[in-house]
């Protein structure tokens, strides 16, 4: 008899997340603190994405610890990246957004992003975690390569529509 799909679920997300060691397993750290910080009733960021995705999963990422200074550290470069990043969508609202080392990043949904194609880069182990928690849409896409590795760099040829970048 076939487990019920929310246990299918839990298994492939274990599954994926074995894979993840070393800098990768680092998109979780980030991801952690973001939550525990828009828990907060003061929080710096309001992020419902990652609140969702932490809540979806079925994983103790208490061992990440819950210190504070980095959990504000995480959560003060997501505002200044977040309103960076807006500043330049609200000058240039029809551009290309190339989130680098994206990890398990939620900025995206944070952001008024308009008619922006966004860009998620990162390490192919990234991928199947990214899928499942993330996913792609037709405005939202995941890019499978390393930061070093600048033959990622061939997708601008397939979006000539668009007149700006940020990287």
């Amino acid at each position: 008899m076939p487990l019920p799909f929310i246990f299918q679920y839990q298994n492939l997300f274990k599954n994926n997340m074995e894979k993840l060691s070393g800098i990768s397993e680092t998109l979780l750290i980030t991801l952690y603190f973001r939550y525990l910080e828009s828990k907060r009733a003061d929080a710096i960021i309001d992020d419902a994405k990652s609140l969702e995705i932490i809540e979806r999963i079925d994983a103790d990422l208490s061992k990440f610890g819950n210190d504070k200074i980095s959990q504000l550290s995480v959560a003060i470069r997501s505002k200044v990246f977040d309103e960076q990043t807006q500043i330049f969508l609200n000058k240039n609202p029809d551009s290309i957004v190339v989130n680098l080392a994206a990890g398990l990043c939620t900025r995206f949904f944070r952001l008024n992003q308009n008619n922006v194609k966004w860009y998620d880069l990162d390490l192919e182990e990234i991928k199947p975690l990214w899928m499942q928690l993330i996913g792609e849409t037709e405005q939202h896409k995941f890019i499978n390569h390393s930061v070093l590795d600048t033959s990622w760099t061939v997708f601008s040829k397939r979006t000539k529509t668009k007149k700006y970048c940020l990287f």
